[in-house]
């Protein structure tokens, strides 16, 4: 993937954190979810995501390792 210089995203780790937690608080209990890293998020930076929703899953789903 060719990167552009005009163009880019801000990802906010504590939003994400924020909305794994609100979303794991609507659900069943005794349901979980699992996180999906692919690659490097599409350029967001998967390892920091993965961080900051471990807390929130009870697992990750990944295509290769």
């Amino acid at each position: 993937m060719r990167p552009y210089n005009r163009v880019y995203a801000t990802v906010n780790l504590d939003a994400v954190a924020d909305n794994m937690k609100e979303m794991a608080g609507n659900l069943p209990s005794g349901t979980g979810m699992i996180g999906v890293v692919k690659a490097d998020g599409y350029g967001h930076g998967s390892v920091p995501v993965a961080m900051a929703v471990d807390p929130y899953v009870r697992g990750f789903a990944v295509a290769t390792v």
